[in-house]
């Protein structure tokens, strides 16, 4: 899959099974600063880390997130 996103994420594998469940592997570039400064409109920034993120989702359609009620904090 591979696919590149506006944020410098790559969406390495995305699935789901027969019973709706699904995983998703994202990777993360840990940008330096100093790096982001030398990048221009030629230079795309060039990075030396990332973080693989590995998400396993029982539910994609409900997930079941916390969600602050609104006027809370």
């Amino acid at each position: 899959m591979n696919q590149g996103r506006s944020d410098g994420t790559v969406l390495v594998f995305r699935g789901s099974d027969a019973k709706g469940r699904m995983v998703v592997l994202l990777l993360a570039p840990i940008i330096d600063p100093a790096d982001e400064k030398k990048a221009g409109k030629d230079k795309p920034i060039e990075f030396k880390k990332a973080i693989l993120r590995f998400s396993y989702i029982a539910n994609p359609t409900k997930p079941n997130v916390f969600r602050i009620e609104k006027g809370r904090f």
